[in-house]
């Protein structure tokens, strides 16, 4: 498993490489990183959280840049439609 520095890493590298790449989702990153937005994320198919080290990785990369709310713990069940975090 990886530990919360290594997740971090990874993350940042897969946005590097989607950067070289021009990814329409980070050209929007760099052109509107001032701008403030809000996003929803809900689940598709029933199953159980595992997911609260990405959920700390993306906070941690983005160093208060992005405020998350997550209204599940890990271990909950989850089912579709249901918001996991905001």
């Amino acid at each position: 498993m990886l530990n919360l520095t290594e997740l971090m890493h990874a993350i940042s590298t897969e946005l590097e490489i989607d950067s070289v790449n021009d990814d329409v989702t980070v050209q929007l990153l760099k052109n509107h990183q001032n701008d403030r937005c809000r996003a929803i994320l809900k689940v598709k198919e029933p199953g159980v959280f595992s997911g609260k080290c990405v959920v700390d990785a993306l906070g941690g990369l983005f160093e208060g840049r992005l405020k998350i709310d997550l209204k599940v713990a890990e271990g909950d069940t989850l089912v579709p439609g249901q918001a996991i975090l905001w």
